[in-house]
């Protein structure tokens, strides 16, 4: 899905950004920087653990937006479902009333069960969300789930004693629930996803950013090291 591809595109720059050899290296360096006079080596380090923690706090907002996301990603799934539910239910809806009731009940009762997976996943999904107004939207989403779910207990109870005409009307209030559900959902991924992507371009500029000024930092500190190691070169 595309938000797979976005959430790879993110790893990738990230692992970019900041790679076991360049830790490595600052390490050597700082190691180094211990045969130079006392007071210009804590001036290097100094510069170097500056820019190494800018860095670190980069990523670290990065790794933030790992998480919205994964969120969003989620989010996709819920919608799908939400959307694929709404119409499996309205389908036994229209075919209770000619179907075998202890066929119908069954499948009616598989229906229930997956709202009730949706409406706990909508649950979990809304305490997760730092956007508290978007929080409310997914509790709203899941109470509706919740209440498909009730009714779609309720025609399966009334289809397995073959009152079909009950079974049907709740039926269809359990899809009258579920049918806004999977476009509400997906809206709110596509929010997410507007405001996460903005965000994400901003801390990856600024992660390479750091990267290329601890780089440059780095290669004036080993410059240093070099004249000082070796005084011909320094005159």
């Amino acid at each position: 899905p595309e938000w797979q591809k976005h959430l790879d595109e993110i790893r990738r720059e990230l692992d970019r950004a900041l790679t076991p050899e360049l830790s490595e290296k600052l390490a050597e360096l700082q190691r180094s920087l211990q045969d130079l006079d006392a007071e210009r080596t804590k001036e290097a380090l100094t510069d170097l653990a500056a820019a190494q923690k800018q860095l670190k706090d980069a990523l670290e907002r990065s790794r933030e937006l790992f998480k919205r996301a994964a969120q969003e990603g989620e989010l996709a799934n819920l919608a799908q479902e939400a959307t694929d539910l709404a119409r499996d239910q309205e389908q036994w809806t229209s075919r209770s009333a000619a179907a075998d009731s202890t066929r119908a009940a069954a499948s009616e009762a598989q229906l229930a069960e997956r709202a009730d997976s949706l409406a706990r996943a909508l649950e979990r999904a809304g305490e997760q969300m730092s956007d508290s107004a978007r929080g409310a939207r997914m509790d709203a989403a899941a109470r509706a789930a919740d209440a498909a779910s009730r009714e779609m207990q309720q025609a399966q109870r009334a289809a397995a004693s073959g009152q079909k005409q009950q079974a049907g009307q709740h039926g269809a209030k359990a899809s009258q629930s579920l049918q806004p559900l999977g476009a509400q959902i997906d809206q709110e991924r596509t929010a997410m996803q507007g405001e996460w992507r903005k965000e994400v371009s901003d801390a990856l500029d600024q992660a390479l950013s750091e990267t290329a000024r601890l780089a440059e930092r780095e290669l004036k500190v080993q410059q240093s090291f070099q004249q000082s190691a070796n005084p011909a070169t320094a005159r």
